[in-house]
């Protein structure tokens, strides 16, 4: 989903400050079947929604905490709820093996409004911008016309396949890097640590 043109639009937008500063990220990965009694949902569809939050927030979470639920196989989660604090923002992922419809989706909430990603959605309603607000000393809300933005239709696999070979050609820093990739480990592993201990584990020390 990085390489995904809808997702590489929204962080733009985010880092740009169309939305102002991000209060809360949402994101889920649903779907029916592929429920492993060898692997639960965290470790299997969770590190593509981390590594998401982790680009648009730019920085790993102070805090993390897993809840998981195993209805089809004892002590292997084919659902689960992660919330991260990030002390200026949260982010909360849903991820779900028996969901009855595949639901694939992104929200970044903030300040002067909201951007949505659903990766089930045609190009042309895959990201929309809701300008809503509300503001913080009276309350009052004001509701905008939800606007679709516009996309290159292109493979994420194709882009990723792309950038992949530029990296062996050219010898540029990756845009996924291992970095990241160890950073989503600690985060998987501070997931499953905080259910274990029934509170948040902290994942720096400040």
């Amino acid at each position: 989903m990085i390489y995904h043109n809808a997702f590489l639009k929204m962080k733009e937008m985010c880092t740009k400050g169309e939305i102002g500063a991000i209060l809360k990220i949402e994101t889920s990965r649903k779907n029916f079947g592929k429920v492993h009694a060898h692997e639960g949902v965290l470790w299997d569809i969770g590190p593509h929604d981390f590594s998401m939050i982790l680009h648009l927030m730019g920085r790993p979470p102070k805090r993390i905490f897993a809840q998981p639920f195993d209805h089809i196989h004892k002590g292997c989660a084919d659902t689960e709820t992660i919330q991260m604090d990030f002390g200026d923002a949260v982010a909360e992922t849903q991820l779900s093996r028996i969901h009855p419809e595949k639901e694939q989706k992104v929200v970044v909430i903030g300040e002067k409004g909201t951007l949505v990603l659903d990766d089930t959605k045609p190009w042309d309603q895959k990201l929309m911008h809701y300008a809503h607000a509300i503001d913080g000393a009276t309350g009052m809300e004001t509701r905008a016309t939800p606007m679709s933005i516009p996309l290159q239709e292109k493979s994420p696999l194709t882009a990723e396949m792309e950038h992949f070979l530029a990296c062996i050609e050219t010898g540029i820093e990756p845009r996924t890097p291992l970095s990241e990739a160890q950073t989503v480990l600690e985060m998987l592993w501070g997931a499953e640590e905080s259910f274990k201990k029934s509170t948040y584990t902290n994942l720096t020390k400040n």
